[in-house]
């Protein structure tokens, strides 16, 4: 059975040292996953978080923006983008980092339904079959 990790992080804009440290500290919990997929939604912000917290992974891409994470965060779009990812991932163990607001978010767990794995504050991880 080949089973997938999809990181989640809600994460608000990246205004001060504090906010950009809290980034930081949400990529040191993250060191250890070797991610072969991170996303995030389009705005500056989000942009901006991600690659804080990819500053202490070794992750050599960057954070491809996704139209379809914006604001205002509408179910049919965040579950056509899960569907889609779904299907470049299949037969995979991916790990993928996905970096949105915190209106994405419930809308992810949403679609994961009891896959929830594990969270935290920031970081929710979700684990999946996606070979059926």
């Amino acid at each position: 059975m080949v089973k997938s990790k999809i990181y989640v992080v809600k994460y608000a804009p990246v205004s001060g040292n504090s906010e950009k440290r809290q980034a930081f500290d949400i990529g040191k919990q993250l060191l250890n996953v070797a991610f072969d997929y991170v996303l995030t939604s389009p705005f500056d912000w989000a942009i901006e978080s991600c690659e804080i917290i990819l500053k202490p992974n070794r992750y050599g891409g960057s954070c491809l923006a996704d139209q379809r994470l914006a604001e205002p965060a509408d179910q049919k779009q965040i579950f056509t983008f899960l569907d889609e990812l779904k299907l470049k991932v299949k037969d995979t163990d991916a790990r993928i980092l996905i970096v949105v607001n915190k209106n994405a978010s419930p809308i992810i767990q949403a679609y994961f339904q009891n896959k929830h794995q594990s969270s935290n504050t920031n970081i929710s991880v979700y684990e999946f079959d996606y070979s059926k």
